[in-house]
């Protein structure tokens, strides 16, 4: 079953001018059960617009979207568990003041909420934490506690945005120990995160958007399937000719080149030709090809 599914959802601001900005254009995605999904972009991509839109917070211009197959209602709104990239809680709450306050709002049970609350502080690392004031708290702790909100109704969709952010590289390897742990009981997780190497490690598939529109989508392994060698050697522009006719991308940076083949038996002969040629042959270093690198290369 599709948990999301959005059908050329599109979001168009206008300003006093009359200028039209496409924040989301034309986004179809479906994203299963039990998917941790990456959402990557660099900054003012759409992601969040379509978080909000997700959300009911922002209505689509046009396109439309279903949760768990239906339209967005208080009855769908009850699945779901959010975390927004700066979570606010009053100051005056202790951490445990702050989960009681919206348990009430989901209308928990009193012995069922202090239960709850216990488990999820604990999970989030918080627990040692409980009765001390969110003013007092640092971005990092505050993560953590809007993780543990976002997690207090039980939700069958948990949508995160920027859920790493302010944490130490300990606290996100706490974070994607949860997420794996949501996955297991089948939550889907719909993913924001600049993190790349994070959401390389959690997610089943990524999509990758820039200026609204979705330029990528697909598992990890898909999007890194392509082989790459990088080059290390001295040699002049005929070289890098030849070698452009036997791979089918060359990027050069700034002591070495970057090359896509479509297989590593072809190694040897970008070795023949740098040599042959006079060139100084120093290294082929054959590697995969990051979400990073995939990434850079789509946004640049």
């Amino acid at each position: 079953m599709n948990v999301i599914k959005t059908t050329n959802l599109t979001k168009i601001y206008k300003d006093w001018r009359g200028n039209t900005t496409r924040a989301v254009d034309n986004l179809s995605l479906e994203i299963k059960k039990g998917e941790i999904f990456g959402f990557l972009g660099p900054n003012g991509a759409g992601k969040t617009t379509t978080i909000k839109m997700l959300l009911g917070l922002v209505f689509p211009t046009s396109g439309d979207f279903t949760l768990f197959g239906e339209n967005l209602s208080v009855k769908i709104k009850k699945k779901i568990g959010y975390l927004p990239e700066d979570p606010a809680f009053p100051s005056y709450f202790t951490a445990e003041e702050a989960l009681s306050y919206y348990a009430d709002l989901y209308e928990m049970k009193k012995d069922e909420k202090k239960e709850k609350i216990n488990e999820l502080l604990e999970l989030v690392l918080l627990d040692n934490q409980k009765t001390k004031k969110v003013s007092q708290f640092s971005k990092g702790m505050k993560q953590r506690l809007g993780l543990a909100q976002a997690l207090l109704p039980n939700p069958e969709l948990v949508i995160l945005d920027e859920p790493t952010s302010g944490l130490d590289p300990q606290g996100r390897k706490d974070v994607r120990d949860i997420l794996l742990n949501l996955k297991s009981q089948k939550v889907t997780v719909f993913l924001n995160s600049h993190i790349l190497s994070e959401v390389e490690r959690t997610c089943d598939r990524v999509g990758i958007l820039k200026d609204g529109i979705l330029l990528s989508l697909g598992t990890i392994d898909e999007l890194t399937a392509k082989n790459q060698v990088e080059i290390h050697a001295e040699m002049n522009q005929r070289i890098v000719n030849l070698l452009k006719t036997k791979v089918t991308c060359i990027r050069i940076r700034e002591d070495h080149l970057v090359v896509e083949v479509d297989s590593t038996e072809v190694i040897p002969d970008l070795a023949e030709i740098i040599v042959k040629e006079g060139g100084r042959l120093k290294a082929l270093i054959p590697r995969k090809q990051s979400l990073e690198d995939i990434f850079l290369e789509m946004v640049k």
